[in-house]
């Protein structure tokens, strides 16, 4: 996932440090969890606990910890007859009023984050995946699973460098492509996610064995894209332009 501060390449530098030290226990905290690379990779060892202040960190870790494996979207499977990614990349959609990423994140908004029929899509299925969880056809752990799904497809079509406080000025070529919605691969061990200040989390929590965090400073300006794509009241997005 192009994400700014993806501790990805850290993995390998932390493993070092806990067997350096010799670091033993069953709790394994990330303050700031970001896209949960680090809560991913450790969750068949210990017990994660992963901490974010941005609500779609809090659903990519929902999504790549509570679920054993792609949920089984049983009660949707058994209405629709085939599965919710299969659903979604084939609805067709027609903007309104309501499609806020169509609006003023394409060059309709003079904003190119996103292409036009690209915006359409993501609105769309955003809408459509509130709907299905509303109406009770997807449990809460399918809903999350859906929602980091569509957050990481999104990256894979977005007209940014990694963040999205400013677009490319031209189209790159990963923006022209036409997104479609693929599943996130997890395995499921305990875990507890938190949306919270980091401050906060650390007075807050039991004793734990390993705290990994960093000092990255990514504004809520660098992820205002992904923070309205996965806002779980819709209404709230409906903000000035300029803020974001």
């Amino acid at each position: 996932m192009r994400y700014l501060g993806n501790k990805t390449k850290l993995l390998h530098f932390i493993d070092s440090v806990i067997e350096k030290h010799n670091i033993d226990g069953q709790i394994f905290a990330d303050l700031f969890a970001g896209t949960c690379s680090v809560g991913d990779y450790y969750k068949d060892k210990y017990n994660i606990i992963a901490n974010d202040y941005m609500s779609f960190s809090k659903i990519i870790c929902e999504a790549k910890l509570l679920n054993s494996s792609c949920p089984k979207f049983a009660k949707f499977m058994e209405k629709f007859g085939v599965t919710p990614f299969e659903w979604l990349n084939s609805r067709e959609y027609v903007p309104n009023e309501n499609y806020f990423i169509y609006h003023n994140y394409t060059p309709l908004g003079n904003r190119m984050f996103f292409t036009e029929e690209n915006a359409i899509k993501i609105d769309g299925m955003r809408f459509d995946i509130e709907d299905l969880y509303m109406s009770k056809e997807i449990a809460y752990n399918e809903y999350a699973f859906l929602i980091a799904s569509l957050l990481e497809s999104t990256l894979r079509v977005s007209n940014t460098s990694g963040t999205y406080q400013a677009f490319l000025k031209f189209w790159d070529k990963r923006a022209l492509k036409i997104i479609i919605v693929t599943k996130l691969c997890c395995i499921n061990y305990i875990f507890s996610c938190f949306l919270i200040s980091s401050i906060n989390f650390l007075f807050s929590i039991c004793p734990i064995e390993i705290l990994v965090g960093n000092l990255l400073n990514v504004s809520r300006k660098q992820v205002a894209k992904l923070l309205l794509i996965c806002a779980s009241e819709l209404s709230t997005i409906f903000c000035p332009p300029s803020f974001w």
